[in-house]
C-alpha cells in the first residue's frame, strides 16, 4: 500500500479533535485544548497531542497508532477518509485478505473484507453485555452474514447491495464497518460506492419506508427498541456512515422512491448538549439547502444505543 507524500502530509495535519468527533471518541474540553481521559494527562491541540506522564508527543497519525492499535497506513487512510482526501481507486484497505473470497466473482464493486474468524464469542459478549443488544438479534445477524468478527476481535458490520437478490453472501459484500470491542474506542468505515451505500438490513418482505442512522449500532438498537411496532414493518434500515448526505439521495435513486415525511425517517443522534451540534446542523442542511422532506426521530439524549442501554440497565420501579 503506497500513499503519496502529499497524502501523508495531509493525514498528519488533520485536526485530532475533529477526527475524534467524527469517530465518536469522547474528549473533554480543557481550556483551548482537549483531553483524552484515562491516559495520564493526554492533551490535544489541533493536530498535535502531548502526554505529560511520559513526555510523549506526536501528530494525528501517531495518536491513532499509539492509542487505538492501528498501523500507520490504516490510521492515515482513516484520517483521509474523514476529509475526502482518500481515493478507493488508488488505494484499497486490506487489513488481511479474506481467504474465502473468490476472486473470479469480484465484479469490480465488491470489497475485500478483513479475515473473519469462526470464533465469534468476543463480539457476542461485546454486543450483548456492553451494547445490551438482545442475543437472539445478534445471533440472527451473524447467521445472515451481516455481522462477523475479525482476527483482532473487532466487530465487522458487513453491507451489501440493497437490491441484490443474492444478498448476505460474503463474496458479494460491498463494504464494511469495523468497531473495536476493547476499552480503546475504534471505528473504521471502508470506502464505498453507489451500490454499497452502507450497512443495511430489511425488516419485512419489501421496502416501503427507509430509516437512516449514523452508524450500524444505532440501526440495530433502534430495531430492538421498536421491533414489535407495526410502523417499522417493510422497511430498510440504512446506516449513513456517520452523517452522509449523499447516502440518502443515492438510496432514494436506487429504490426509485420519492422521499417525504411518510417514507423517510432520519434517526440521528441528539447532539444538543455538545459544543458542536453536528446532527442539528445536518438536519438543517437537509431541510433548507437540499429541501428534503422527512420525519425526524431523535432520542431525548445521546444516540439510539444509549437509549437501549438505559432501558435495560435502569432499576425496575
Amino acid at each position: 500500500m503506497t500513499l503519496s507524500s502529499e497524502q501523508w502530509y495531509k493525514a498528519r495535519n488533520i485536526d485530532i479533535g475533529y477526527a475524534c468527533e467524527r469517530l465518536g471518541i469522547q474528549l473533554k474540553q480543557w481550556g483551548r485544548r482537549l483531553k483524552l481521559e484515562g491516559y495520564g494527562g493526554l492533551y490535544i491541540l489541533d493536530n498535535v497531542y502531548y502526554r505529560w506522564s511520559n513526555h510523549e508527543w506526536g501528530n494525528s497519525i501517531d495518536f491513532f497508532v499509539n492509542y487505538f492499535d492501528m498501523s500507520p497506513d490504516d490510521a492515515a487512510i482513516m484520517l483521509l477518509n474523514l476529509t475526502g482526501d482518500y481515493s478507493q481507486s488508488e488505494h484499497a484497505y486490506k487489513p488481511q485478505a479474506n481467504t474465502t473470497k473468490k476472486q473470479n466473482d469480484n465484479d469490480g464493486l465488491n470489497c475485500v473484507l478483513p479475515a473473519l474468524t469462526k470464533d465469534v464469542r468476543r463480539i457476542i459478549a461485546y454486543l450483548t453485555k456492553t451494547r445490551c443488544i438482545d442475543i437472539d438479534i445478534v445471533l440472527k445477524m451473524i447467521k445472515r452474514n451481516l455481522i462477523g468478527q475479525d482476527e483482532r476481535g473487532n466487530v465487522v458490520f458487513i453491507w451489501y447491495d440493497i437490491l441484490d437478490q443474492s444478498r448476505h453472501i460474503i463474496e458479494n459484500a460491498r463494504g464494511f464497518e469495523l468497531k473495536g470491542t476493547t476499552q480503546k474506542p475504534f471505528r473504521y468505515l471502508s470506502p464505498t460506492n453507489k451500490t454499497g451505500l452502507g450497512f443495511n438490513f430489511i425488516v419485512g418482505t419489501e421496502i416501503t419506508k427507509v430509516f437512516f442512522f449514523e452508524a450500524a449500532i444505532d440501526a440495530i438498537s433502534f430495531y430492538e427498541l421498536h421491533k414489535d411496532q407495526a410502523f417499522i414493518k417493510d422497511s430498510l434500515f440504512q446506516s449513513m456512515q456517520t452523517l452522509g448526505i449523499k447516502v440518502i439521495f443515492d438510496t432514494e435513486e436506487t429504490l426509485n422512491m420519492h422521499f417525504n415525511e411518510s417514507n423517510c425517517f432520519i434517526c440521528v443522534d441528539n447532539d444538543s448538549d455538545k459544543k458542536e451540534n453536528y446532527a442539528g446542523i445536518y438536519l438543517e442542511r437537509l431541510e433548507k439547502q437540499f429541501e428534503l422532506k422527512f420525519t425526524k426521530l431523535i432520542p431525548e439524549q445521546g444516540d439510539w444505543n444509549d437509549v437501549l442501554v438505559k432501558s435495560k440497565r435502569q432499576p425496575d420501579a
